[in-house]
């Protein structure tokens, strides 16, 4: 009788685990026919209930698994933060990897994520490299260089390949022929061994690349945002578009490799990045003025001066919002904040467009 009971017990156990895994395929299709439809908050409901199944019950090898319907799925649950730490197991366990590399989702399981704005940091499977002062320059050089020189066509595609004879012209340009080509090889053999992922950068046909299946690099998402930002905007949602913008902003943490020592390849992406980003800032405030939010305005202004205080048109934009909350105080504050920073930087006033705002406001 006892054996009966158990075997009971075991069958009921069984029938429980395969409704459940039943259920979980059923909840996944569903998400997967809203997605298709377009239809994004039954595709988060549909999602969020099957990934609880899937975590709970640790689903990761079931039959009847298509790449085609679980890729998207779980690039979707990652950017909503659904079940984050099973779909990122789920991902390593099934080698999941969508076409093109989901660059804007900051928490996809990357073996390798490097951050250049504000400061270089690499992080290998979620820990942080740490660089020993045995570790040879030369090799993280070499790193900086394959970012910033690849920087431009990163937003464009996944990562920017740039030709061996560029790098070995920025990084020994006294070399010749063989010695520069060996000196890059062997650089190139020491900086994989410092990252300790072999096929983290591609050399093939001349052209040096970092992976972009095993690498994730801050300005390449910060690009892929701000182009997803501007894409909303042509299509006509709003809310989207200033959601990406913001987000564009978080990821902005100083200027492109802002503590190194300065290259004159870093000075142009360093330009260009900060460009983008006063320019989103700039964008974001105006929204906020439209809305008549003009303290989340003055807060946007405020932080592109932090990365960027000669950017004029952003004192402009503060000047008006203090006026409009009635701090006429604040207004002449930051006009001769303004002064101060133009004459220490180049030893001009400001420009007749600041000075006429400033007038217009204040003494009509």
């Amino acid at each position: 009788m006892p054996n009966c009971l158990n075997e009971s017990k075991t069958m009921t156990k069984m029938t429980n685990k395969k409704n459940t895994l039943t259920d979980f395929m059923s909840l996944s299709a569903k998400a997967q026919f809203a997605f298709d439809r377009g239809e994004d908050k039954k595709t988060t409901k549909y999602l969020r209930k099957a990934m609880a199944l899937g975590s709970k019950h640790g689903y990761f090898n079931f039959q009847m698994w298509r790449p085609d319907v679980m890729v998207p799925l779980c690039m979707k649950a990652m950017a909503e933060g659904i079940e984050v730490d099973y779909v990122r197991e789920l991902i390593r366990k099934r080698n999941i990897f969508p076409e093109n590399p989901p660059m804007d989702i900051n928490n996809w399981p990357w073996p390798l994520k490097i951050y250049t704005l504000g400061r270089l940091s690499l992080f290998k499977d979620g820990k942080l490299i740490q660089f020993s002062r045995k570790v040879p320059q030369k090799p993280i050089a070499l790193l900086k260089a394959l970012i910033a020189l690849g920087a431009k066509d990163a937003s464009r595609v996944a990562s920017g390949a740039v030709s061996e004879s560029k790098i070995r012209d920025v990084l020994w340009p006294d070399a010749e022929g063989d010695a520069s080509y060996n000196t890059l090889t062997t650089n190139l053999n020491r900086l994989r061994q410092v990252i300790g992922i072999e096929k983290a950068i591609l050399f093939q046909k001349g052209r040096i690349e970092l992976n972009p299946r095993y690498c994730w690099v801050d300005i390449w998402s910060f690009e892929r945002l701000l182009d997803q930002a501007y894409s909303t905007k042509r299509d006509g949602d709003k809310k989207k578009h200033v959601q990406l913008l913001e987000k564009a902003v978080e990821m902005y943490h100083g200027d492109f490799l802002d503590g190194e020592e300065e290259e004159f390849w870093t000075i142009s992406p360093s330009e260009r990045l900060r460009n983008k980003f006063i320019r989103c800032l700039s964008k974001l405030g105006s929204y906020r003025e439209e809305n008549r939010q003009f303290e989340k305005a003055i807060d946007y202004y405020n932080k592109g001066i932090e990365v960027y205080d000669l950017a004029e048109e952003l004192y402009q934009r503060l000047i008006i919002c203090y006026y409009r909350i009635g701090c006429n105080a604040d207004v002449v504050g930051v006009y001769k904040r303004l002064e101060k920073v133009l004459s220490a930087a180049s030893g001009i006033t400001p420009s007749q467009k600041t000075k006429q705002i400033f007038k217009r406001l204040l003494y009509k």
